[in-house]
Order: C-alpha cells, then structure tokens, then sequence
C-alpha cells in the first residue's frame, strides 16, 4: 500500500512537473534580422521637414474660428472677407511650404518614437499644425478657383498631395508619422476631386494633371519601412514589459508577494515567454509585409481569433499569456495602413477618371457613354479599382463612378 501511495506521490509530482515545464518553458532566440531597419540620418538642408515646421510655427488661425474653417473645407461655406484676411496673414506660411516641395527627403527627426504617446510636444504640435496647414491649402485653392486661377489652385493642391507623399516615402521609422503623411495626402485628393466640377482644364491640362497623378501610386517601400519601424518599437516595447517584470520580483519580498497572491503581475512573470511572444509578433509584421508587397485585390482578408481565451480559468492554463495578449492588442489594427493605402490608390484612380471626364465633356458636350471612349486620348489603360483589379464602374445616367468597395464618387457637372 505505501509503494502504491509512493507511486501515485511521484506520478502527481512528475505530473505537476511537466505541467509547470510546458507552461514556463520558452523558444529558442528567434532571427529577426529581416525586419530590422538601418538607420538613415537625412542633411538637415535636404529634409523637408525643416521649412514644414517654419510654415506650422507662423499659422494664423484664430481660435475662435476654427469652426468656421473646418466649415469651408468639409461644408462648402463662404466667407470671402474671412478668407482673404486669411489669405493675407499666411501669405508667408504659403511659400515657406511650397518651397518644401523643393526638398528630396522627409525624417521626422524624433529619436527612434515608440507610439504616438512617447512623441515629444513639439512633434505632437507640428502633426496637428501640419493638419490645419493642409486646411489653409485648401481654402486658398477654393479662392483662387473662385477668383478664376485654376492652374494656380491645381498646382497648389498637387503640392499638397506631393508633400504627403514625401512623407510617406520618408525615412520615418513609424506608422504613426506615416499617417500623417497619408492625411495629408489625402486631404489633397479629396480637394481635387470635390473642385473638378468647377475646371475648365484644356484636354492637354488634363491630361498632364492625370499624369502627375501617377506618380504618386504605388509607394510599398515607405509603408514597409514604417511597419519595420514599429516592429523595432515593439522591441523596445518589449524591453520595458521584462525590465518591469523583473523590477517586481525583487529577493526580499518574492515569497511574500507569491503566496499572497497580490496581483495579475506575479502570474504574469511566470506567463510571458520573451522568445515565444518575439516569434508571435515578428510573424505578424512578415505577414503584414508580405500583404504590403501585393496589390490591393490579393490581400485575403483574414479573422483572427484573439489568442487570449475569455474565460478566466483558461487563461491561468494559457501558457504565455502575457505574450499572446501583446499579440491581440497588436493584431487589432495593424492592417490598417493596407485598407488606407488601397483607399488612397482609389482617390487616385477616381482624380484621374473625373479630370478625364470633365475634359471630354467640355470638349463633347456629354459624358461618354463607357469610360473606354476615354481610352488612349486621356489613359492608356482603364483606371482600376484596386479592390477587384477591374476598370472603376461608371454610370452616366446615375452620374457616378464607384468601387466595389462600396466608395462612391458623384459627378457633379
């Protein structure tokens, strides 16, 4: 009887053992020698950056108008007196950032940011100014519209569009800086495409508009870039998880906090695998990076299933816990810049195919009937939709041209 009950004593423990082996026990060092980046320091005298901060420093806005702008550029409101005042105090802020244009790079010079929380004032405050930057270069494009210099309000928007590319492409190290890039840029598209209706462009000034155009698809290598930064910000991430675990496992109050049992941190340390949880998530990046390599209509979409079960007597037994809800919180949204950059090619394609239009019509009369009259005079090709890799649909009756996706975009002329 004691051999049985000696037995069973060792079973259990071996049991136990091997329970507390598969739950601690952690990978091999991971090579994550692909995903890290070199780093590229630009001259100051080539980073574009330089006069952008000048151009944001010397905004005039007044804070009591703030609706009022935000109400000429989204609502299509009028208040020439008010514009022009602002047209006046910004006249310097205008050509400090049209000679930005002339710059061959941006860096965001914020030493190696871990999220947007970690930038410094002075960067959170030139990312919002750079915001309200871009809202003056719209309403002065809509007055000079108005005032009949059309050329003059395109080149300024194209400006605008280039400087968000700029910063897309630039040596940022981080989506968050990428992002403001892709808004700005942004805000440049839907600026042309909501003033097409009021340009009477020649079919040669379309035509070289529509070309310009072109240049500005297609930037992988900035947004990769940017994903491999945040993955480096996710090893310093990283970094500061274990230097805190560590710190709460001091010797004289380790066996105290054990059995007491005070928080989730002390199940925590024994949970987080650091070579396990660096694969989970430097797998991740490789799949977002390979997804940024495709076009828009080969990315699959794909549910991920949290790794973190609900139930709270699961996620004792989870091994690696810690790791796998760093993975969640990751997995969350880090598709996203894809879905933006595709939505941005669509507002390139969608510019492009209205510029074309509203030549043809003021060239005919009419709209044409397929947008295939409009191919080699003003395309040579049809523009796609990035969603599906098929010609943008289009109805002259309805007035519309749309995606797959569900944006619609009015011909209003």
């Amino acid at each position: 009887m004691k051999k049985l009950i000696f037995f069973i004593g060792v079973f259990i423990l071996l049991t136990f053992l091997g329970f507390v082996y598969f739950i601690f026990r952690d990978i091999p060092k991971v090579d994550d020698s692909d995903l890290l980046l070199s780093k590229v320091e630009i001259p100051k005298e080539e980073n574009a950056y330089y006069p952008l901060k000048e151009a944001v420093s010397k905004i005039y806005i007044p804070p009591e108008k703030i609706k009022a702008i935000d109400d000429i550029v989204y609502k299509n409101t009028w208040d020439k007196e008010f514009v022009e005042e602002l047209l006046e105090k910004n006249k310097d802020v205008f050509k400090i950032f049209e000679k930005a244009e002339e710059y061959n790079y941006f860096q965001f010079p914020d030493p190696d940011p871990i999220s947007y929380i970690s930038l410094s004032n002075e960067s959170k405050n030139f990312a919002l100014r750079l915001s309200d930057l871009s809202k003056l270069v719209i309403i002065k494009s809509k007055y000079l519209i108005k005032e009949g210099e059309e050329k003059e309000a395109l080149d300024l928007i194209f400006v605008l569009i280039k400087i968000g590319h700029m910063i897309e492409e630039g040596f940022i190290h981080d989506s968050v800086i990428y992002s403001f890039g892709t808004q700005t840029k942004n805000y440049g598209l839907k600026a042309l495409i909501e003033e097409v209706p009021y340009l009477y462009l020649s079919k040669e000034e379309s035509k070289n508009y529509i070309n310009k155009l072109e240049n500005f698809k297609g930037n992988k290598e900035g947004l990769i870039r940017a994903i491999k930064g945040d993955y480096m910000n996710f090893l310093k991430e990283k970094e500061i998880v274990e230097r805190t675990l560590r710190n709460e496992f001091k010797k004289d109050n380790f066996i105290a906090r054990f059995i007491n049992f005070p928080d989730d941190i002390i199940f925590a340390y024994f949970s987080y695998k650091p070579n396990e949880t660096k694969k989970l998530i430097a797998d991740l990046y490789r799949d977002v990076i390979d997804k940024a390599n495709k076009d828009c209509y080969e990315i699959e979409t794909k549910n991920y299933k949290p790794k973190v079960p609900k139930s709270e007597i699961k996620r004792i037994f989870t091994k690696n816990l810690v790791g796998k809800t760093i993975y969640d919180k990751k997995a969350d949204n880090i598709y996203t810049p894809l879905e933006i950059k595709c939505l941005e090619t669509l507002y390139i394609e969608a510019a492009k195919t209205l510029l074309a239009l509203k030549a043809y019509k003021i060239e005919n009369g009419n709209l044409p009937k397929s947008l295939e009259e409009l191919v080699p005079e003003y395309f040579s090709s049809l523009p796609k939709d990035p969603f599906d890799n098929k010609a943008l649909k289009y109805s002259p009756k309805a007035k519309i041209i749309y995606s797959i996706k569900g944006e619609k975009f009015f011909i209003d002329f």
